[in-house]
């Protein structure tokens, strides 16, 4: 279980990627496999901006991890704004996925929406992934990486969202 915790909480980090918006939410569903296992643990993650504050320009972000058939833990902390990519950002790596080392995928949306997005592969001292970004509250439509501290594999995919007023 602090497995998939401490997964999601990378996930929540690496995600925070948000066109920023008090009530932006994204629900996604979470599948964690052990390196070694062919056992996954699913789950879903949650991420709600709640607020923002002007004079420190930092939003109240919210996340829930839920673990199929246990409990919910509700994690709340401080976001600056400028570590979230806006509107401007997400068309930045849409309108030049090759030169982020992306290419061009394909995504249905929870609606059923077709859009286009960019699989954008990271190397990092940490993971070894791929994240497709399109255009919805915190970038992300879905995530496949690998840790490299102990191998688990983890899958996210865009459950719903809702754009904030």
């Amino acid at each position: 279980m602090k497995m998939l915790i401490g997964v999601l909480v990378l996930l929540a980090s690496a995600a925070a990627l948000a066109t920023p918006a008090v009530g932006d939410y994204v629900k996604y569903n979470i599948s964690v496999t052990p390196a070694g296992s062919t056992t996954a643990v699913t789950g879903t993650l949650e991420q709600q901006l709640m607020s923002f504050n002007a004079t420190t320009n930092q939003y109240d972000q919210k996340n829930t991890t839920t673990i199929t058939g246990g409990t919910a833990t509700v994690q709340e902390g401080l976001v600056n704004a400028a570590d979230l990519i806006t509107d401007a950002g997400i068309a930045q790596i849409l309108g030049n996925c090759s030169s982020f080392g992306g290419t061009s995928a394909s995504a249905v949306l929870p609606d059923g929406s077709h859009t286009n997005g960019c699989a954008v592969p990271v190397d990092s001292t940490t993971e070894h992934s791929t994240y497709v970004v399109v255009k919805v509250p915190f970038g992300i439509f879905a995530a496949d990486i690998v840790s490299k501290a102990n191998g688990n594999h983890t899958i996210a995919t865009l459950n719903s969202y809702k754009v904030g007023p």
